[in-house]
């Protein structure tokens, strides 16, 4: 049995993707340990209930260093950004957990720590490598990094601030032991930048357990599947580029020439959506389309999942992509099917199979429209007996 110091960025299991993918590692690698200490930061107020009881959390708050009047002229203060790659609330935040790992490596003997980052931010891994820490250290990469790496459309311009980003973290990858991530074609893609990752990349794809103790809320009840009804859902965030135009339409062609289409097939999307697609989700007026603009409880999403007849996997419009969502392993986990509207060279297809039925891209509103009404056919004969 090992002891395992987790340095993780966000746990917060009703506030984020990062937050659940993180828990359900800490979670699965707590089966296997004698003990887990986690490092997070303070930045939710709800109790930790979800993780065994080997697992200990220790909460940082970052202190603000002194800011003196140039840190306001913002020259000066770019200059500061682009020489570290990083800003002075940043700087404050990576002090914070270098002062906690030092505590906690000095009182106990690890045999490695796990560095576990959220979205597109890495902070605590640039405490490594250090000469004053002598345990091997495994890195986890969810996402690209820097943003320069990323495919279209979420690609940023390379520029000095980004570069320096790439130089810190390729020294933070050649000292570590291994290094995880969650799909192939991430880890082909960044091994081209980073060649430590050729020689120590393992691909752990995102986990399906169960997290034992959730909480939920009194707002989860304002999501509700009908009874009776055919139900697809969407759990998560419309990021800009997951843009549901195209699948609106499917939809509403769909309710216009199939007998009973609208009456039989409800579509529910909860969770948060880009400002880009207020106007169109305020617009559409299709009696089989509901929006929640509500984030649920991990606990209720997990519970609308299993009740769903099939799941949307929605990715943006892209002619690539290396990313395998976290909500995959949990559609899996639940035994649900997974309709992708995914780009036809990605992660999401590479793991499902180029046979997969339920495939489409989301801007080809014809091919939309042929994988939901087999899928309807289907649904209908086999799992709702008409």
């Amino acid at each position: 049995m090992r002891n395992i110091l987790v340095v993780c960025e966000d746990l917060r299991i009703n506030n984020s993707s990062a937050g659940i993918g993180r828990s359900k590692i800490i979670n699965t690698l707590a089966e296997v340990a004698n003990k887990i200490d986690v490092i997070t930061i303070d930045n939710f107020n709800y109790p930790i209930t979800w993780l065994p009881n080997n697992v200990k959390i220790t909460k940082i708050t970052p202190i603000k260093s002194k800011r003196y009047f140039w840190d306001n002229i913002p020259k000066i203060k770019n200059f500061y950004n682009y020489s570290k790659g990083y800003s002075k609330n940043e700087h404050d935040i990576i002090s914070a957990y270098k002062t906690e790992i030092f505590k906690h490596v000095n009182d106990f003997k690890y045999d490695f720590i796990y560095l576990l980052g959220s979205g597109s931010s890495f902070l605590p891994y640039f405490i490594f490598p250090s000469n004053k820490i002598k345990i091997p250290y495994v890195v986890n990469i969810h996402d690209p990094y820097p943003m320069h790496l990323y495919p279209k459309p979420y690609k940023k311009k390379k520029h000095i601030f980004y570069l320096h980003q790439q130089i810190n973290f390729n020294k933070v990858l050649k000292g570590a032991y291994k290094i995880t991530l969650p799909s192939k074609l991430l880890l082909n893609d960044l091994a081209k930048s980073y060649s430590s990752i050729y020689s120590k990349g393992v691909v752990l794809p995102h986990i399906g357990t169960d997290l034992i103790g959730l909480q939920g809320q009194e707002t989860d009840d304002i999501v509700k599947l009908p009874k009776n009804k055919i139900n697809i859902i969407h759990a998560g965030n419309l990021l800009g580029p997951r843009n549901p135009m195209y699948l609106i339409q499917a939809i509403n062609e769909l309710n216009n020439e199939v007998v009973d289409f609208k009456n039989n097939v409800q579509f529910t999307f909860f969770g948060t959506f880009n400002k880009a697609h207020k106007k169109l989700i305020e617009e559409t007026n299709i009696s089989n389309i509901i929006f929640n603009e509500q984030r649920v409880t991990y606990k209720k999403s997990i519970e609308l999942t299993k009740q769903a007849d099939a799941n949307l996997v929605i990715e943006a419009i892209a002619d690539y992509s290396p990313f395998l969502p976290g909500k995959v392993a949990d559609i899996a986990f639940c035994n649900s099917t997974i309709i992708a509207l995914t780009p036809k060279v990605s992660e999401v297809n590479r793991v499902l199979g180029n046979d997969y039925p339920y495939s489409a891209e989301l801007d080809k509103v014809y091919d939309i429209k042929k994988v939901l009404l087999p899928f309807l056919i289907i649904i209908k004969k086999v799992i709702k007996n008409y």
